[in-house]
C-alpha cells in the first residue's frame, strides 16, 4: 500500500508540475505575443510621428524660403516683383538684390503672424509699459 500510496502522489506531484510548466510555457508565449504587439504598433507609431515632422518640417522650410526669397541662390527670386526706393518698379533679376532690412521685416513678420499653438506668440507679444518709462 505504501508503494502504490508513493506512486500515486509522485504521479500527482508530477501532473501538477507537468501542468504549471505548460501554465508558464503559455503564459511566457502569451506575454511575448501581447509585447511584440505593443511594440510594433509603438514603433509604428513613433515611425508616423517622425515622418509627420520631418515633412512638417520640410514644408516649413520652403514656405520660408519661398516667402523670403529674393537673393541669389533663393528660392522665388527669379520672378520676384518689388518697388525699389525711387517708386519704379522692379521685375526678374534686377529685384534679386532686395535690401537686408526689408527681407529681415518680411522674416519677422512672417514668423509673428503663426500662432505656435501658444496664446502669446514671442514675436507678436506687446510690450508692457515700464513704470517710469514713457
Amino acid at each position: 500500500m505504501i508503494v502504490f500510496g508513493a506512486v500515486v502522489v509522485t504521479a500527482i506531484v508530477t501532473t501538477t508540475l507537468a501542468v504549471m510548466v505548460a501554465a508558464v510555457m503559455i503564459a511566457t508565449i502569451v506575454v511575448a505575443a501581447v509585447a511584440a504587439t505593443v511594440m510594433a504598433t509603438l514603433s509604428t507609431t513613433v515611425m508616423a510621428a517622425i515622418a509627420a515632422t520631418a515633412v512638417a518640417t520640410l514644408a516649413a522650410t520652403a514656405t520660408v524660403a519661398l516667402r523670403i526669397g529674393g537673393r541669389r541662390g533663393q528660392l522665388g527670386a527669379v520672378e520676384r516683383q518689388m518697388i525699389g526706393r525711387d517708386g519704379k518698379r522692379q521685375r526678374g533679376r534686377s529685384a534679386q538684390s532686395e535690401p537686408d532690412e526689408l527681407a529681415e521685416r518680411k522674416f519677422l513678420h512672417l514668423f509673428s503672424s503663426f500662432d505656435f499653438g501658444m496664446p502669446n506668440p514671442p514675436l507678436a507679444r506687446k510690450v508692457e509699459a515700464q513704470p517710469g518709462r514713457s
